[in-house]
Protein backbone atom coordinates (compact mmCIF):
# COMPACT_ATOMS: atom_id res chain seq x y z
CA UNK A 1 0.00 0.00 0.00
CA UNK A 2 1.26 3.24 -1.20
CA UNK A 3 1.83 5.76 1.65
CA UNK A 4 -0.55 8.92 1.08
CA UNK A 5 1.10 12.45 0.80
CA UNK A 6 -0.06 15.19 3.30
CA UNK A 7 -1.37 18.18 2.33
CA UNK A 8 -0.90 21.11 4.38
CA UNK A 9 -3.67 23.46 4.97
CA UNK A 10 -4.86 25.72 7.38
CA UNK A 11 -7.65 25.37 9.67
CA UNK A 12 -11.00 26.16 8.35
CA UNK A 13 -11.75 29.24 11.21
CA UNK A 14 -8.40 30.37 10.45
CA UNK A 15 -8.56 30.76 6.86
CA UNK A 16 -11.60 32.28 7.53
CA UNK A 17 -10.14 35.27 9.49
CA UNK A 18 -7.37 35.67 7.25
CA UNK A 19 -9.58 36.09 4.24
CA UNK A 20 -11.60 38.72 6.27
CA UNK A 21 -8.71 40.53 7.32
CA UNK A 22 -7.32 40.95 3.70
CA UNK A 23 -10.39 42.27 2.50
CA UNK A 24 -10.37 44.92 5.34
CA UNK A 25 -7.01 45.44 4.70
CA UNK A 26 -7.51 46.26 1.50
CA UNK A 27 -10.78 48.24 1.29
CA UNK A 28 -8.88 50.54 4.30
CA UNK A 29 -5.83 50.85 1.22
CA UNK A 30 -7.96 52.02 -1.19
CA UNK A 31 -10.82 54.00 0.46
CA UNK A 32 -9.14 56.98 2.26
CA UNK A 33 -7.27 58.21 -0.76
CA UNK A 34 -11.11 58.71 -2.36
CA UNK A 35 -12.94 59.64 0.77
CA UNK A 36 -10.24 62.05 2.64
CA UNK A 37 -10.51 66.12 1.02
CA UNK A 38 -7.63 68.11 1.16
CA UNK A 39 -8.28 71.33 3.35
CA UNK A 40 -5.75 74.54 3.84
CA UNK A 41 -5.75 77.57 4.33
CA UNK A 42 -3.80 80.01 1.57
CA UNK A 43 -2.76 83.09 3.75
CA UNK A 44 -3.49 84.40 7.60
CA UNK A 45 -6.17 86.43 8.49
CA UNK A 46 -6.17 90.78 8.32
CA UNK A 47 -4.76 92.39 10.63
CA UNK A 48 -7.74 95.05 12.10
CA UNK A 49 -6.52 98.70 11.95
CA UNK A 50 -8.13 101.87 12.70
CA UNK A 51 -6.28 104.96 11.28
CA UNK A 52 -8.31 107.29 13.97
CA UNK A 53 -6.20 105.27 16.42
CA UNK A 54 -3.08 106.54 14.28
CA UNK A 55 -1.83 109.52 16.71
CA UNK A 56 -2.21 108.11 20.07
CA UNK A 57 -0.11 105.05 19.21
CA UNK A 58 3.31 104.60 19.68
CA UNK A 59 5.26 103.91 16.61
CA UNK A 60 5.27 99.75 15.65
CA UNK A 61 9.28 98.81 15.85
CA UNK A 62 11.65 98.10 13.34
CA UNK A 63 11.27 94.75 11.80
CA UNK A 64 14.32 91.83 11.47
CA UNK A 65 13.91 88.60 9.68
CA UNK A 66 14.51 85.39 12.00
CA UNK A 67 13.26 82.63 9.01
CA UNK A 68 12.06 81.48 5.70
CA UNK A 69 10.86 77.97 4.97
CA UNK A 70 9.69 77.19 1.79
CA UNK A 71 7.86 73.23 1.73
CA UNK A 72 7.60 72.42 -2.25
CA UNK A 73 4.66 70.01 -2.99
CA UNK A 74 5.16 66.36 -3.60
CA UNK A 75 3.66 66.61 -7.26
CA UNK A 76 2.15 69.17 -9.45
CA UNK A 77 -1.60 69.73 -9.10
CA UNK A 78 -4.60 68.87 -9.89
CA UNK A 79 -4.41 66.68 -6.33
CA UNK A 80 -6.07 63.32 -5.19
CA UNK A 81 -7.34 64.53 -1.51
CA UNK A 82 -3.87 64.25 0.72
CA UNK A 83 -3.03 67.66 -0.14
CA UNK A 84 0.07 65.95 -1.76
CA UNK A 85 0.39 68.89 -4.07
CA UNK A 86 0.28 71.60 -1.70
CA UNK A 87 3.33 73.93 -1.25
CA UNK A 88 4.12 76.11 1.84
CA UNK A 89 6.02 79.22 2.58
CA UNK A 90 6.74 80.39 6.20
CA UNK A 91 7.89 83.89 7.28
CA UNK A 92 9.28 84.09 10.87
CA UNK A 93 9.75 88.06 12.13
CA UNK A 94 11.33 89.39 14.98
CA UNK A 95 11.12 92.45 16.62
CA UNK A 96 14.58 94.22 15.97
CA UNK A 97 15.32 94.97 19.14
CA UNK A 98 14.63 91.09 20.52
CA UNK A 99 11.43 91.96 22.41
CA UNK A 100 8.98 89.46 22.48
CA UNK A 101 6.33 89.92 19.71
CA UNK A 102 3.04 92.08 21.10
CA UNK A 103 0.11 90.44 19.89
CA UNK A 104 -1.32 94.27 18.25
CA UNK A 105 1.38 94.16 15.88
CA UNK A 106 0.80 93.10 12.01
CA UNK A 107 3.21 92.50 8.91
CA UNK A 108 2.02 94.65 5.42
CA UNK A 109 3.80 92.33 2.56
CA UNK A 110 4.32 93.30 -1.14
CA UNK A 111 6.25 91.81 -3.89
CA UNK A 112 8.56 94.18 -5.04
CA UNK A 113 10.92 91.87 -7.69
CA UNK A 114 10.56 88.96 -9.29
CA UNK A 115 7.17 86.91 -9.59
CA UNK A 116 4.42 84.86 -6.99
CA UNK A 117 4.60 81.71 -7.89
CA UNK A 118 0.96 80.42 -8.26
CA UNK A 119 1.40 78.21 -5.40
CA UNK A 120 1.17 81.81 -2.95
CA UNK A 121 -1.60 84.34 -2.60
CA UNK A 122 -0.12 87.76 -1.09
CA UNK A 123 -2.70 89.86 -0.42
CA UNK A 124 -2.16 93.76 0.54
CA UNK A 125 -3.85 94.36 3.48
CA UNK A 126 -2.16 93.66 6.51
CA UNK A 127 -1.61 90.52 8.05
CA UNK A 128 -2.40 88.31 11.41
CA UNK A 129 0.65 86.87 12.61
CA UNK A 130 1.36 83.94 14.90
CA UNK A 131 4.04 85.31 17.38
CA UNK A 132 5.40 86.78 14.55
CA UNK A 133 4.92 84.16 12.00
CA UNK A 134 2.85 84.09 8.56
CA UNK A 135 2.27 80.77 6.56
CA UNK A 136 1.19 80.54 3.14
CA UNK A 137 0.19 77.46 0.98
CA UNK A 138 -1.06 76.57 -2.46
CA UNK A 139 -0.72 74.21 -5.30
CA UNK A 140 2.50 73.92 -5.97
CA UNK A 141 4.56 72.45 -9.21
CA UNK A 142 7.77 71.48 -7.34
CA UNK A 143 9.53 71.24 -11.16
CA UNK A 144 9.29 75.10 -10.95
CA UNK A 145 11.89 77.52 -9.90
CA UNK A 146 10.74 80.02 -7.62
CA UNK A 147 12.72 83.43 -7.26
CA UNK A 148 10.92 86.61 -6.25
CA UNK A 149 11.61 89.74 -3.09
CA UNK A 150 9.31 90.18 -0.58
CA UNK A 151 9.23 94.03 1.15
CA UNK A 152 7.74 93.11 4.49
CA UNK A 153 6.93 96.34 7.32
CA UNK A 154 5.47 96.13 10.92
CA UNK A 155 1.91 97.70 10.75
CA UNK A 156 0.67 98.65 14.30
CA UNK A 157 -3.09 98.87 15.27
CA UNK A 158 -3.28 102.37 13.69
CA UNK A 159 -2.11 101.24 10.38
CA UNK A 160 0.95 103.28 11.02
CA UNK A 161 4.03 101.04 9.15
CA UNK A 162 7.75 100.88 10.04
CA UNK A 163 10.69 100.89 7.84
CA UNK A 164 10.40 98.20 5.45
CA UNK A 165 13.02 95.10 4.67
CA UNK A 166 13.27 93.06 2.07
CA UNK A 167 13.20 88.93 2.11
CA UNK A 168 14.37 87.08 -0.39
CA UNK A 169 12.43 84.03 -1.42
CA UNK A 170 14.09 81.04 -3.94
CA UNK A 171 14.36 77.43 -4.51
CA UNK A 172 15.51 75.38 -7.29
CA UNK A 173 13.01 73.00 -7.50
CA UNK A 174 13.33 69.71 -8.26
CA UNK A 175 13.55 69.24 -12.16
CA UNK A 176 10.11 67.49 -13.88
CA UNK A 177 11.70 64.15 -13.78
CA UNK A 178 11.97 64.83 -10.02
CA UNK A 179 8.35 65.25 -9.11
CA UNK A 180 6.78 62.83 -7.66
CA UNK A 181 3.22 61.31 -8.38
CA UNK A 182 0.22 58.90 -7.62
CA UNK A 183 -1.29 58.69 -4.02
CA UNK A 184 1.46 60.09 -1.71
CA UNK A 185 -0.68 60.05 1.17
CA UNK A 186 -0.88 56.03 1.70
CA UNK A 187 2.04 54.13 0.64
CA UNK A 188 1.28 51.19 -1.69
CA UNK A 189 3.14 48.98 0.74
CA UNK A 190 0.11 48.92 3.13
CA UNK A 191 -1.57 46.58 0.54
CA UNK A 192 1.04 44.12 0.58
CA UNK A 193 -0.51 42.26 3.83
CA UNK A 194 -3.88 42.22 2.18
CA UNK A 195 -2.52 40.56 -0.60
CA UNK A 196 -0.36 37.87 1.18
CA UNK A 197 -3.38 37.24 3.24
CA UNK A 198 -5.73 36.64 -0.33
CA UNK A 199 -2.41 34.85 -2.13
CA UNK A 200 -3.06 32.21 1.47
CA UNK A 201 -6.87 32.13 1.16
CA UNK A 202 -6.76 31.64 -2.52
CA UNK A 203 -4.20 28.46 -2.06
CA UNK A 204 -5.91 27.01 0.39
CA UNK A 205 -9.49 27.14 -1.31
CA UNK A 206 -7.55 25.70 -4.42
CA UNK A 207 -6.41 22.75 -1.99
CA UNK A 208 -9.76 21.74 -1.04
CA UNK A 209 -11.13 21.02 -4.49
Amino acid sequence: MRPGTATASLPRPLGKRLLAIAVAVLASSAWPAAALACKIKPYPDQFSVDPTLAASLPAPPALSLGDVSVQRSQHAPPGNGDCAEVGSLTLQFLQADGSVWPPDLGVRLAVVRGVLPQAFTIPSYPLLTTQGALYFAGGDDPSQSIDFTLEAAAVNAGGVESAPIEIHVSDAGRGSGCAIGGRAGRPDIVALPGLVLCGLALARARRRQ
